[in-house]
C-alpha cells in the first residue's frame, strides 16, 4: 500500500482538523491506523518545490499539504506500507522501476501461468492491490 500525500496521512491513527481547514467543520477522522502517527491539519499551507531525499533516492518534486505529522513527516516506509507527502515520487524513474519491479514479476507470473494452463481464453491482466490515493490537496 503507497499513499501520496491525503492518501499518506490516511495511513495514520488520527487525523485531527480543529480549525476546519480540510473540513465544513472542526473535525477528528479516524485513519487507517497503519502509521504510528497523527495528523493535525495547521496554517499555512506547506507550499514547497525542491530536492528530496526519500527511499533512499534524490527525487524532484513538490509538497502541497496542510497535515503535519510529528513522528514521520515526510515519509514513510516499513513492510508493505508506505507513503510520502511529496508528490512526483513515481515521476522518478528509477524510484518507479525499483518500487514496482516486485508487481511486474507477479503479473509476469501470473501471465505466464494463465497461458501455460489455458484456463483463460482472454488474456488478463491482474495487478495487486496498490492502493495509491491522491486526492486534490488545494482548495
Amino acid at each position: 500500500m503507497f499513499g501520496v500525500c491525503g492518501g499518506y496521512q490516511m495511513l495514520c491513527q488520527m487525523l485531527h482538523d480543529p480549525d476546519a481547514l480540510e473540513h465544513d467543520e472542526a473535525c477528528t477522522e479516524i485513519g487507517l491506523g497503519l502509521l504510528d502517527d497523527e495528523v493535525v491539519y495547521q496554517s499555512p499551507k506547506i507550499l514547497q518545490r525542491g530536492l528530496y531525499e526519500l527511499f533512499s533516492y534524490s527525487v524532484q518534486g513538490y509538497e502541497i499539504h496542510c497535515g503535519r505529522m510529528a513522528n514521520y513527516p515526510l515519509y514513510y516506509q516499513q513492510g508493505q506500507v508506505a507513503g510520502t507527502h511529496v508528490h512526483g515520487v513515481f515521476d522518478h524513474d528509477e524510484f518507479r522501476t525499483d518500487y514496482l519491479k516486485p508487481f511486474i514479476l507477479t503479473i509476469k507470473v501470473m501471465t505466464t501461468r494463465r497461458i501455460v494452463t489455458g484456463r483463460f481464453k482472454a488474456l488478463r491482466i491482474w495487478l495487486p492491490i496498490i492502493w495509491i490515493w491522491m486526492p486534490l490537496c488545494g482548495r
